[in-house]
Protein backbone atom coordinates (compact mmCIF):
# COMPACT_ATOMS: atom_id res chain seq x y z
CA UNK A 1 0.00 0.00 0.00
CA UNK A 2 1.86 2.92 -1.20
CA UNK A 3 1.19 6.31 0.78
CA UNK A 4 -0.64 8.65 -2.09
CA UNK A 5 -0.57 12.74 -1.66
CA UNK A 6 -3.66 13.41 -2.53
CA UNK A 7 -6.09 11.56 -4.49
CA UNK A 8 -5.41 10.49 -8.65
CA UNK A 9 -6.24 13.50 -10.83
CA UNK A 10 -5.01 16.48 -7.64
CA UNK A 11 -1.52 17.61 -7.72
CA UNK A 12 0.27 16.73 -4.59
CA UNK A 13 1.18 19.41 -2.46
CA UNK A 14 4.52 20.87 -2.36
CA UNK A 15 5.46 21.17 1.18
CA UNK A 16 3.82 18.86 3.82
CA UNK A 17 4.30 20.63 7.50
CA UNK A 18 4.02 18.35 10.39
CA UNK A 19 4.12 19.46 14.10
CA UNK A 20 5.20 16.99 16.59
CA UNK A 21 3.06 14.37 15.00
CA UNK A 22 1.87 10.65 16.03
CA UNK A 23 2.75 7.99 13.28
CA UNK A 24 3.25 5.12 15.01
CA UNK A 25 0.43 3.23 17.01
CA UNK A 26 3.18 1.35 19.12
CA UNK A 27 6.26 3.01 18.36
CA UNK A 28 9.46 2.39 19.90
CA UNK A 29 11.22 3.07 23.40
CA UNK A 30 13.11 6.74 23.34
CA UNK A 31 16.58 6.97 23.07
CA UNK A 32 18.67 7.42 26.46
CA UNK A 33 18.62 11.51 26.31
CA UNK A 34 15.26 11.84 26.05
CA UNK A 35 13.67 9.32 28.61
CA UNK A 36 16.16 11.30 31.32
CA UNK A 37 14.09 14.81 29.68
CA UNK A 38 10.92 12.99 30.17
CA UNK A 39 12.12 11.13 33.93
CA UNK A 40 12.90 15.15 34.77
CA UNK A 41 9.64 16.65 33.61
CA UNK A 42 7.03 14.43 34.92
CA UNK A 43 4.25 16.84 32.69
CA UNK A 44 5.88 16.57 29.45
CA UNK A 45 5.66 12.75 29.77
CA UNK A 46 2.02 11.53 28.84
CA UNK A 47 2.65 9.49 25.62
CA UNK A 48 3.71 6.59 26.90
CA UNK A 49 2.94 3.40 24.97
CA UNK A 50 -0.18 2.44 26.03
CA UNK A 51 -1.52 5.94 25.68
CA UNK A 52 -0.26 6.39 22.40
CA UNK A 53 -2.01 2.72 21.14
CA UNK A 54 -5.19 4.04 23.18
CA UNK A 55 -5.10 7.00 20.57
CA UNK A 56 -4.91 5.13 17.38
CA UNK A 57 -7.25 1.94 19.08
CA UNK A 58 -9.91 5.17 19.62
CA UNK A 59 -9.41 6.88 16.39
CA UNK A 60 -9.29 3.90 14.28
CA UNK A 61 -12.65 1.94 15.99
CA UNK A 62 -10.71 -1.07 16.98
CA UNK A 63 -7.34 -2.98 17.23
CA UNK A 64 -4.15 -1.36 15.85
CA UNK A 65 -2.71 -4.50 14.34
CA UNK A 66 -4.73 -4.35 10.74
CA UNK A 67 -4.02 -0.69 10.36
CA UNK A 68 -4.25 0.90 6.74
CA UNK A 69 -0.63 2.47 6.18
CA UNK A 70 -2.08 6.02 6.04
CA UNK A 71 -3.74 6.09 9.61
CA UNK A 72 -0.46 4.27 10.98
CA UNK A 73 2.38 6.33 8.12
CA UNK A 74 5.02 5.83 10.12
CA UNK A 75 5.30 2.24 9.23
CA UNK A 76 5.57 2.98 5.34
CA UNK A 77 8.86 1.81 3.68
CA UNK A 78 10.37 3.62 1.01
CA UNK A 79 8.70 2.18 -1.74
CA UNK A 80 5.82 3.05 -0.06
CA UNK A 81 7.03 7.05 0.09
CA UNK A 82 7.46 6.99 -3.57
CA UNK A 83 6.51 10.61 -4.44
CA UNK A 84 5.71 11.58 -1.10
CA UNK A 85 5.85 16.05 -0.56
CA UNK A 86 8.80 17.89 0.86
CA UNK A 87 8.37 17.50 4.39
CA UNK A 88 9.17 20.15 7.27
CA UNK A 89 9.03 18.09 10.44
CA UNK A 90 9.08 20.31 13.88
CA UNK A 91 9.21 18.15 17.03
CA UNK A 92 9.08 18.95 20.81
CA UNK A 93 12.11 19.05 22.53
CA UNK A 94 10.79 16.64 25.75
CA UNK A 95 8.03 14.80 23.88
CA UNK A 96 8.00 11.15 23.22
CA UNK A 97 5.82 11.52 20.05
CA UNK A 98 9.45 13.07 18.71
CA UNK A 99 10.25 9.05 18.25
CA UNK A 100 7.74 8.16 16.08
CA UNK A 101 8.47 11.38 14.21
CA UNK A 102 11.95 10.20 13.83
CA UNK A 103 11.27 7.06 12.40
CA UNK A 104 9.26 8.55 9.56
CA UNK A 105 11.70 11.53 9.29
CA UNK A 106 14.36 8.02 8.56
CA UNK A 107 12.14 6.60 5.80
CA UNK A 108 11.50 9.37 4.15
CA UNK A 109 15.39 10.09 4.09
CA UNK A 110 15.77 6.31 2.87
CA UNK A 111 13.35 6.62 0.26
CA UNK A 112 14.91 10.04 -1.19
CA UNK A 113 12.34 12.65 0.04
CA UNK A 114 13.15 15.80 1.17
CA UNK A 115 12.48 16.40 4.59
CA UNK A 116 13.68 18.45 7.08
CA UNK A 117 13.62 17.68 10.87
CA UNK A 118 13.48 20.47 13.64
CA UNK A 119 13.55 19.21 17.54
CA UNK A 120 12.61 22.78 18.87
CA UNK A 121 14.86 23.80 21.85
CA UNK A 122 13.32 23.96 25.03
CA UNK A 123 9.59 22.85 24.12
CA UNK A 124 7.14 20.09 25.00
CA UNK A 125 4.43 18.69 23.13
CA UNK A 126 1.59 21.62 21.98
CA UNK A 127 4.10 24.49 22.09
CA UNK A 128 1.63 26.04 19.03
CA UNK A 129 -1.01 25.87 21.48
CA UNK A 130 0.98 28.30 23.62
CA UNK A 131 1.92 32.25 21.54
CA UNK A 132 3.34 32.83 24.79
CA UNK A 133 6.19 30.95 24.75
CA UNK A 134 9.32 31.67 22.61
CA UNK A 135 9.75 28.28 20.72
CA UNK A 136 5.92 29.66 19.15
CA UNK A 137 7.39 32.34 17.47
CA UNK A 138 10.19 30.26 16.25
CA UNK A 139 8.30 27.67 15.04
CA UNK A 140 5.80 30.07 12.61
CA UNK A 141 9.01 31.44 11.41
CA UNK A 142 10.17 28.34 10.64
CA UNK A 143 6.92 27.25 8.58
CA UNK A 144 6.62 30.90 7.05
CA UNK A 145 10.37 30.42 5.81
CA UNK A 146 9.71 27.02 4.06
CA UNK A 147 6.83 28.37 2.66
CA UNK A 148 8.22 31.75 1.33
CA UNK A 149 10.88 29.07 -0.04
CA UNK A 150 8.48 27.62 -1.87
CA UNK A 151 6.91 30.75 -3.99
CA UNK A 152 10.42 32.17 -4.41
CA UNK A 153 11.31 29.12 -5.84
CA UNK A 154 8.22 28.96 -8.97
CA UNK A 155 8.37 32.85 -9.51
CA UNK A 156 10.37 33.32 -12.33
Amino acid sequence: AVLRMPGAGVAAPALLVLAYPTLLAVQPEPDAALRRALDADPDADRFGPDVVRGMYENYLGGPVDDAPLAAVPGLATAADLAGFPSILMINGDVDELRVSGEVFAASLAAAGRPVEVVVEPGTTHGHLNRPDEPAFARSLSRITHALTSLQTRRTP
